[in-house]
């Protein structure tokens, strides 16, 4: 089994934790995963960048569910910088209203209002007249 078949097999178990209520092993999982990936790979720049996307998600949903907003947010702001270079607005916006809660729970108001401004120019220039007004309640 090469680090690729590791990476996407660990993503499938790591994914599966998380749907089944297990966010602790969940991360812990994604943790190794990560030590594949930090390996040297002869792949596309961006798959590696939508694998790293699909285990930051991950631990970002884990790290959510086990109210730990600490690594959360880390992994949050992380996963938000892989959606920009990666250019998926959709996925950015989401994950931008989710940190926004996240801020504001925590009263880090700055931050959630830094955040929720953002979120509602990518929603503005995507189209998405729903998500804006939702950005607004």
């Amino acid at each position: 089994m090469n680090n690729l078949e590791a990476i996407y097999i660990g993503l499938v178990v790591a994914t599966f934790l998380l749907n089944t209520g297990r966010a602790s092993q969940t991360i812990e999982v994604c943790k190794e995963i990560l030590f594949f990936l930090n390996q040297p790979l002869n792949i596309v720049e961006q798959i590696t960048k939508r694998i790293y996307g699909a285990i930051y998600r991950t631990m970002f949903y884990a790290y959510c569910r086990v109210s730990d907003n600490t690594n959360a947010i880390t992994y949050g702001k992380t996963l938000l910088t892989i959606y920009r270079d990666c250019g998926d607005r959709v996925q950015e916006k989401i994950i931008s209203m989710q940190m926004v809660r996240i801020y504001y729970s925590q009263s880090m108001y700055a931050e959630a209002k830094e955040l929720w401004e953002s979120a509602i120019i990518v929603r503005r220039q995507a189209g998405d007249k729903v998500g804006e007004a939702e950005c607004y309640v």
